[in-house]
C-alpha cells in the first residue's frame, strides 16, 4: 500500500482500467489495505497493440519459495491478471 499512497498524494496512480505505460508500476492483490491485500508489484516492460502487457516481476522465479528471482511476465491481458498470475490488478503506479 505504501507505493500506492504515494502515487495517489503525487496524483500518480492510474484506474486498473487505464492503458499502462512502460516503465508504470503494476500494483497486484485487491487494494493497498494491508500487505495481505497488497501481495506483489512489477513493472511494465512492453504494450502490446492489443492492450496485453509484458511485466518484469522480481521474487516471482524458481529460487527457493520464488525469492530472489527476476522473471518477465506474459504477455497477458490485464483484466485476465487473476486468471493468468493468480491475483487481479488493482492499480498502476506512474513513477
Amino acid at each position: 500500500g505504501s507505493v500506492y499512497d504515494w502515487a495517489v498524494g503525487q496524483h500518480l496512480v492510474l484506474s486498473p482500467l487505464s492503458v499502462p505505460a512502460p516503465g508504470d508500476l503494476v500494483l497486484y492483490g485487491t487494494g493497498p489495505q494491508s500487505v495481505v491485500s497488497s501481495p506483489h508489484m512489477a513493472m511494465v516492460a512492453e504494450v502490446w497493440p492489443d492492450g496485453a502487457i509484458t511485466t518484469i516481476d522480481g521474487d516471482s522465479g524458481p529460487e527457493p519459495n520464488g525469492r530472489l528471482a527476476i522473471t518477465v511476465n506474459g504477455p497477458f491481458l490485464p483484466g485476465d491478471s487473476e486468471s493468468y498470475n493468480g491475483m487481479p490488478i488493482y492499480a498502476y503506479a506512474r513513477p
